[in-house]
């Protein structure tokens, strides 16, 4: 397989707590999934393309997340400004915001024709809204409750609405503009308000509700009688969703057990409570209807799908799909948070040091913070990016430094004393960035350091020249095709004559650098890419796919290569079937007939002289020698890339680590303790 000197980071600081799932919206017509964080960020994930998290919304401090919807396969969401943003369909870009009547909002939902959007606010209106044309126009407000709207459901005619408050589930007739059912609530205790979490309508006017009393409940939506209820959890149930067929019905929440109830009887007008599965470990949040079956999620930062023709399930875990983390040589390695960026130096073992396979070195240096930039005004950093370090005079090194938020691009060269005690460090920002400075999705500088490539929002590559401590833009290249959806992979050649662009309409480009001009498409795959990298010396680009194909091409013949031919279509099963998207793709300087490929879960080494094994296998051989040798003993795997030969940086975020960080659970008994 080959020996590594591996740095196994342990480090890195994810923090989880400010990421705890708060909503899912699922669109079936994009197969896209949206979903709202505790710091008010989007994540828009691609459904048919592996579960790939496609781009992440920053959040913005006056806009809280309290609700997502879809309509027509735009998004929108909603919070407690007050606001509803729209966002582009194509780069999920807010393009405006809706003032509404009634405060702040707790619920949203769009129609099932898609030419409404309801809204449920702290004032206690319910707010109906046109949706034509891409245009939001204000139809009607219903007569003001009470209490809040906390939830509200539209039956799949659209000419009823349910709406859930404090002690009541209100009916609606939408062309009476007026309530004609009424539904009170039992209270547990005369002091203890019991809060409708959730209401939905199935086909045949059956009314679902669940609430804090740890109900869920079966009405008649008709006459409002009680059907059926069950005291399914031991805690507030603060979420459901139903199956397009009305046939079943799932309910979670504080208790995070996922509970399903069936149609009963002869006459399938009864219900009854099925089977109960666990999965997480603490509040599940929101539910939603997938093909595939019902995802869930919550406080514990995990997406799971809970599939329905089988009791298997798969965690999704919350890292993003992009690289948060970037090596340079000298042992330099930047690290990306949501609004810093911390620059660090390795350690280094003893010198001369030999220890059997599998052992720690004995450090002779810790690693250790060189340097921390906060983002101005606290944005959210999108990308980042660091250089190789070049010699200074009359000591030390010079390194190049960039990071993008959704609104400029920062230029930092930094000059280090790494041989002095402690390190010197002196940081200069780049002042006077020209206007055509654009933010970026991505940030890769050449080996050499001296050009910046930056992938933007505005379907454009920017090239910048790094040198005389001032960057000078040089070319601006339209991508060619353009992406409807946008791009988000970059890749710049070893000798930093070409660099790669893919995007997520399938498409991998290669363009000139100097010339600023496309050299070859890639023939279309069937699903996006997710990670490439240049061959060192050869004419080469490997590229890593959702469905886990790993291909390589030739861009001076604009062919295949020998290799990809001959395994295409011969990945074994288990190296296609529920594996999470690849984020890390090297070839290894060692031996550059071998890929370093990583995931969350997995660090493969795949070497292109062994054969595969055979397609129908499931379960790798470890006795017999195949191309694919893969080791599992990091968990999570943030980052992967190899820092000179034979060495190689390996980041991980300890499973235990994200636990600990978490608010406690509701207490569950267990054994019979």
């Amino acid at each position: 397989m080959g020996d590594f000197r591996v740095h196994r980071v342990k480090f890195y600081n994810y923090d989880p707590t400010s990421k705890a799932i708060n909503n899912l919206a699922y669109s079936s017509s994009n197969a896209r999934l949206a979903l709202s964080r505790s710091d008010n960020s989007i994540e828009i994930w691609s459904c048919k393309d592996n579960w790939l998290l496609e781009q992440t919304i920053p959040s913005e401090p006056e806009h809280t997340v309290e609700a997502l919807t879809w309509c027509q396969d735009v998004l929108f969401s909603a919070g407690l400004s007050g606001f509803i943003n729209q966002f582009h369909h194509e780069n999920f870009k807010k393009i405006r915001s809706f003032p509404c009547d009634g405060g702040s909002i707790w619920c949203l939902n769009s129609s099932h024709d898609q030419t409404l959007i309801a809204v449920g606010t702290e004032g206690g209106s319910v707010s109906l809204l046109d949706f034509l044309e891409g245009t939001i126009k204000f139809n009607c407000s219903l007569a003001r409750q009470k209490h809040r709207i906390i939830s509200l459901a539209w039956h799949p005619n659209d000419e009823r609405m349910a709406t859930g408050t404090i002690d009541n589930i209100l009916i609606w007739s939408l062309s009476q503009k007026c309530v004609v059912q009424s539904i009170s609530l039992p209270r547990e205790s005369p002091n203890k308000e019991t809060i409708v979490w959730g209401v939905r309508f199935t086909k045949d006017n059956t009314l679902i509700s669940v609430d804090s009393s740890g109900y869920t409940s079966f009405w008649d939506g008709k006459f409002g009688t009680l059907l059926k209820n069950f005291r399914s959890h031991k805690a507030d149930v603060l979420c459901l969703c139903v199956d397009e067929e009305g046939n079943r019905v799932w309910s979670s929440g504080v208790d995070p057990a996922i509970v399903r109830f069936e149609r009963s009887g002869s006459d399938k007008k009864s219900w009854k409570q099925v089977r109960s599965i666990a999965h997480h470990t603490h509040d599940v949040r929101s539910l939603a209807l997938v093909p595939d079956g019902i995802l869930s999620a919550g406080v514990d930062n995990v997406l799971i799908l809970n599939r329905n023709k089988s009791d298997s399930y798969r965690k999704l875990l919350g890292f993003p799909q992009q690289n948060l983390i970037h090596a340079s040589n000298e042992n330099l390695v930047l690290f990306q948070y949501n609004a810093a960026i911390e620059l660090w130096k390795l350690g280094t073992a003893v010198a001369k040091e030999t220890v059997p396979p599998g052992d720690c070195f004995q450090l002779e240096s810790d690693p250790r913070l060189l340097l921390k930039l906060q983002a101005a005004d606290e944005q959210s950093i999108v990308c980042s990016a660091i250089s190789q370090s070049k010699a200074a005079e009359p000591s030390g090194s010079i390194v190049w430094v960039a990071y993008s938020s959704a609104d400029e691009l920062a230029i930092f060269w930094i000059v280090l004393d790494l041989q002095s005690v402690p390190p010197l460090v002196d940081v200069h920002q780049v002042t006077g960035m020209p206007e055509e400075a654009l933010p970026a999705v991505s940030l890769v500088f050449s080996q050499s350091g001296k050009r910046l490539v930056s992938l933007t929002r505005h379907k454009l590559v920017q090239v910048w020249e790094m040198d005389n401590i001032r960057p000078r833009l040089v070319c601006s290249v339209p991508l060619d095709p353009a992406p409807t959806q946008g791009a988000h992979l970059l890749s710049v050649t070893h000798d930093g004559k070409h660099f790669a662009v893919g995007d997520h309409d399938n498409n991998v480009s290669i363009y000139r650098l100097k010339k600023g001009r496309i050299l070859c498409t890639l023939p279309s795959h069937s699903c996006q890419p997710v990670a490439m990298c240049f061959h060192p010396t050869e004419a080469l680009l490997a590229i890593a796919y959702s469905d886990q194909q790993i291909v390589e091409f030739d861009y001076h013949n604009c062919s295949f290569s020998e290799w990809c031919r001959r395994v295409s279509g011969h990945f074994p099963k288990f190296w296609l079937n529920d594996r999470p998207n690849i984020h890390s793709l090297y070839y290894n300087p060692g031996n550059v007939q071998q890929f370093i490929i990583a995931n969350h879960q997995h660090l493969t080494l795949l070497d292109k002289t062994e054969d595969f094994p055979p397609p129908q296998m499931k379960q790798p051989d470890d006795d017999k020698p195949e191309a694919f040798h893969t080791v599992s003993r990091y968990q999570y795997l943030a980052h992967v890339e190899p820092l000179e030969e034979n060495e190689l940086l390996v980041v991980e975020v300890q499973p235990a680590s994200l636990f600990s960080k978490l608010p406690p659970a509701l207490p569950q008994k267990k054994f019979g303790v």
